[in-house]
Parts: C-alpha cells; structure tokens; sequence
C-alpha cells in the first residue's frame, strides 16, 4: 500500500508542476494578445478574444493545480475541498466556454466608443458549446465524487 500511496505522489507532484508550466504560459499568451491587440488601436478582435480565453485557460490550470497539491498533500483524492475544487472549475469552463465572445465584444466596443448593451451579442457556436458541455460533464463527475468521499469516509472509520 505503501508503494501505491509513494507512486501516486510521485504523478500528482509531476501533474502539478506540469499544470503550474501551463498556467504561466497562458499568462504569456494572455499578455502577449492583450499587447497586440492595444497596440493596433483595438481593430483586430481575435487578439482580444484569443487574451480572455488564456486567461480562462490560466485559471483551470491554477485550479488543477490546487487540487493535485491537496492529493499530494493528504494522499486522498476524494475530500470536501477536491470536491469544491471540482465544482468551481466547471462552473469556470462553462462561464470560459462562452463568456469571452461576448466580453471581447463588449471592450472592443468600449474601446472604439461605441459601447451600447445593444451590440452586445452572445456569438454560440459549436466550440462554446462543446467546451459549456465539457464542464457540465465535470460537474456531473464532482457528484461522483461526493459519493467516493463517502466511501472513502466509511471505510476510515471502519479501518
């Protein structure tokens, strides 16, 4: 058992790192398209958009993150904090799935002067859905996980 729990330290360590070097990407790229898109007076929107979505991609990596340092740390994967963890990232990937469009809309909006909560348009296309859907699917699994808590629970207290 000794071997299991020293192993899946091991791959939570390498997992977290891994997910730090990815969060500090995405805060290059957020910062790199943010640069762009001021420095050409706001007329290309993709630099916009492309900046929200890696910052968004920046907080579901901090966020993994989080949750392999609480596995590393407690060698459980089924906690109340995992648990909440779970939760919060979903609600992030479905609020990160469809709310860049919108935003990089609205600030390039503000940007050229012409802000109105009449241009604001919701743009969903089959990306925004997809990744919506993704996190519903781990929000279902943080259910699962409140299950596994409760086995695991039970079976602390009977050993």
């Amino acid at each position: 058992m000794d071997d299991k729990m020293n192993s899946l330290k091991n791959r939570t360590k390498a997992d977290m790192v891994f997910s730090f070097v990815v969060a500090v990407i995405a805060a290059g790229v957020a910062i790199t398209e943010f640069w762009v898109y001021f420095s050409m007076d706001g007329s290309v929107e993709k630099y916009l958009t492309n900046g929200i979505y890696a910052i968004f991609i920046m907080g579901i990596a901090l966020i993994l993150a989080f949750m392999l340092l609480e596995v590393h740390k407690n060698g459980k994967p089924f906690s109340k904090r995992i648990i909440n963890e779970l939760r919060i990232l979903a609600v992030f990937i479905i609020i990160g799935g469809i709310l860049p469009d919108a935003i990089s809309n609205l600030i390039s909006n503000a940007v050229h002067g012409t802000s109105t909560l009449m241009n604001t348009e919701m743009i969903l296309n089959a990306k925004n859905v997809i990744v919506s859907v993704i996190g519903v699917v781990i929000g279902i699994v943080s259910e699962i996980f409140v299950y596994g808590y409760e086995l695991q629970d039970d079976m602390d207290s009977i050993a």
